[in-house]
């Protein structure tokens, strides 16, 4: 239930950003100040992709933690432990993407970025073959889907600005 709770304010936290960029052209400046410029689509697109993998590091930070327990519970089996081993690294390598990916967007690296996102699927995709390969099943968490979903909009938004 937790999780769905966290979810739902993650989806609603991406959902304001995506009105707040929406409304950006519209909303009035402040008396005095000088004229805000309109933002283009690459620039509502940086904002958009570097919050959302700030928002998506740090819950996959807190993920780790549920690895972390999960591998400690000793009703956990063997294969299932590897597994989460195997997941724990790679979802730290995925940790590790995202906030490339912030960073290659600040240098307007948008190549890097592609490269760097695209490694946050490759690496959630890692831990999903492990359970399928050696548990025989899916892994029992929704976040990795989350994340792919998260990471494959991100993509997606990257490539038709930068196309």
């Amino acid at each position: 239930m937790a999780s769905n709770i966290s979810q739902a304010l993650v989806t609603l936290a991406i959902a304001s950003l995506i009105a707040l960029f929406a409304q950006a052209d519209s909303t009035p400046a402040a008396v005095g100040s000088a004229p805000e410029q309109p933002v283009d689509a690459k620039t509502q697109m940086t904002q958009f992709i570097e919050s959302t993998m700030k928002i998506a590091s740090h819950k996959a930070e807190e993920f780790l933690n549920t690895i972390d327990e999960q591998a400690k519970n000793p009703a956990t089996s063997g294969i299932t432990r590897e597994c989460l081993q195997e997941c724990r690294e790679v979802y730290g390598a995925a940790i590790d993407d995202m906030k490339n990916t912030i960073d290659d967007l600040k240098s307007e690296n948008y190549y890097k970025a592609n490269v760097d996102l695209s490694a946050v699927l490759s690496n959630i995709d890692t831990c999903r073959d492990c359970y399928r390969e050696m548990v025989g099943q899916e892994p029992k968490a929704n976040f990795d889907s989350w994340v792919m979903g998260v990471a494959s909009d991100c993509l997606g938004k990257l490539e038709t600005v930068t196309s």
